[in-house]
């Protein structure tokens, strides 16, 4: 077998190791975030997915703690969402306080040793052979007391590891650290670190500088250019050329912006004026922290909507499907792909003109924005545009609300939907770009919050903002990397978390699937 990811709250480690290294003991391959995630690893939040998807299933160890622990949830979503078994194992607590809501009426393994705190781990062992079509070899449970703690049972493993005795705990959590070594009494517990990434100083918020003597002249100039285009151009180009000096001088709040849109090589594109704003969240994951301060000098344009099919597929007939190195544009052969070749021309399944284009890799996202002249938005520029000056927490505002975009409101990939669903959208999987304008940014940019994932250009780092100055000008993202940036949630999403501006997330930049898209940048 692969291996089964066991995922579990901090406060239960001891209970993990125990369990652990039992499973172990029978031939079991499990993957532990701990072990194969050292601390300030900088990708750690997609190795979890890829953990997750690259599993033959997953173990969730409940307990309030775990209940409770957003990383928990999150990790069950993404194993549902690839199609992996979970299996709950009671380990603490009592169920309705315990078990996740995800996985509220699964059958689970009781393993908090009350009547019985053999069958628990037998049955779990049973399972885990049924399901996995595994042989463990054979073994005995020991209840002689030669470890003298009253909690705690053993178990003896027969035939190639004869004689190991290891623990199985009753109310493990607090009385055992690692089965087979040392044995802790609660309060000498030793620490085990987290991976996540090294702790950074508070940022100092920084407000905006007071016009300097330039932009006191600037300003003296565009009353003079106002009054001239009064006289010149009348309302239209007053109009025109007050939205034009407001993106050159900046905006310092959202209502201050009136969205403008021009067609840029036949595609419609938002401006977004220059203006500094607060970048991550202090109450999103590690990967969004620091708090910073990020501004733009200059006006940059993007795609109103995401890419469709429809200018993809253009795209390919006159580019072709070319291999970027040894990395495709565009993976046809995928079920969910909706542009397909015959005799050398690239078309769309009927109805899917105007959806956005998906199974694209970072290298066809990258490729098909050169193409047009333009280029991938950096993560600063995406969020910028998808929050504004006012930091809003989505696209729309600072409250989620299910019927301002395209999440998993339905049941496609598992039965759990956004807060308020399900019903929201009327959408199973993709919708057309555009479908929600109360939806939009304050630039006037669509879908920024849901339908599909976006690629930026950046390289991921979970620890990046760590390095960034406050008051960084254009960030552009670290200088390689193994993973490429991904914002905006998709249609797949019901952790309403996944959907919030400042949300990271990343994939392998060779990787095409079906909640995956992009839209293009291009500089003012």
């Amino acid at each position: 077998m692969t291996g089964l990811f066991v995922s579990y709250s901090r406060d239960d480690t001891l209970a993990m190791n125990v369990i652990r290294d039992n499973l172990r003991k029978l031939g079991f391959n499990l993957w532990i975030d701990l072990e194969h995630l050292p601390p300030g690893a900088e990708q750690w939040m997609c190795s979890i997915k890829h953990a997750v998807g690259e599993s033959d299933g997953m173990l969730v160890l409940c307990s309030p703690s775990a209940e409770k622990s957003e990383w928990v949830n999150r990790e069950i979503h993404m194993a549902q969402t690839a199609g992996k078994p979970v299996i709950p194992v009671l380990i603490a607590g009592e169920e309705w306080e315990s078990i996740p809501a995800a996985l509220m009426g699964n059958q689970y393994c009781d393993m908090r040793g009350r009547a019985n705190p053999e069958q628990g781990f037998q049955k779990l062992v049973m399972w885990l052979s049924e399901r996995f079509e595994f042989s463990v070899p054979d073994y005995e449970l020991d209840a002689s007391g030669s470890v003298q703690l009253p909690t705690v049972q053993v178990i003896n493993i027969q035939g190639h590891v004869e004689g190991h005795v290891i623990a199985i705990g009753r109310d493990v959590a607090g009385d055992v650290s690692i089965a087979g070594g040392d044995i802790r009494q609660e309060g000498q517990r030793a620490e085990q670190p987290a991976p996540t990434v090294p702790p950074a100083p508070e940022p100092q918020l920084a407000s905006r500088e007071e016009p300097s003597s330039f932009r006191r002249w600037l300003i003296v100039a565009i009353l003079g250019l106002i009054g001239l285009a009064i006289v010149v151009g009348g309302y239209f180009g007053l109009k025109a050329l007050i939205s034009t000096l407001l993106a050159k001088t900046g905006v310092a709040n959202n209502i201050d912006w009136k969205p403008v849109s021009a067609e840029k090589n036949d595609v419609e594109m938002v401006l977004v004026p220059a203006g500094c704003f607060e970048m991550g969240s202090i109450d999103g994951d590690d990967d969004e922290q620091p708090v910073h301060r990020v501004c733009f000098d200059d006006p940059y344009w993007l795609d109103a909507y995401e890419v469709t099919n429809a200018e993809f597929a253009a795209f390919l007939n006159s580019a072709g499907s070319q291999p970027e190195g040894d990395e495709a544009w565009f993976d046809e052969s995928a079920g969910d792909a909706h542009i397909s070749e015959s005799g050398g021309t690239w078309s769309v399944d009927g109805g899917y003109e105007n959806h956005p284009v998906v199974e694209v890799t970072w290298y066809g996202a990258s490729a098909y924005c050169e193409w047009r002249d333009a280029r991938l938005p950096t993560e600063a520029e995406w969020e910028f545009a998808a929050r504004g000056p006012d930091g809003s927490a989505y696209p729309w505002g600072m409250a989620f609300d299910c019927s301002r975009g395209n999440f998993d409101d339905e049941t496609v990939s598992d039965s759990y939907t956004v807060p308020a669903g399900p019903a929201c959208d009327g959408y199973n999987q993709t919708s057309p770009v555009g479908s929600f304008e109360s939806g939009a940014s304050w630039v006037g940019a669509y879908d920024l919050s849901g339908n599909v994932w976006e690629w930026v250009n950046d390289w991921y780092a979970a620890g990046y903002y760590a390095t960034l100055a406050n008051g960084e000008v254009n960030p552009q993202g670290p200088g390689s990397g193994e993973y490429r940036g991904l914002r905006g949630g998709s249609w797949e999403e019901s952790y309403s978390g996944y959907l919030r501006a400042a949300d990271r997330y990343c994939e392998l930049p060779a990787t095409a699937i079906n909640n995956v898209g992009f839209r293009c940048a291009r500089s003012y």
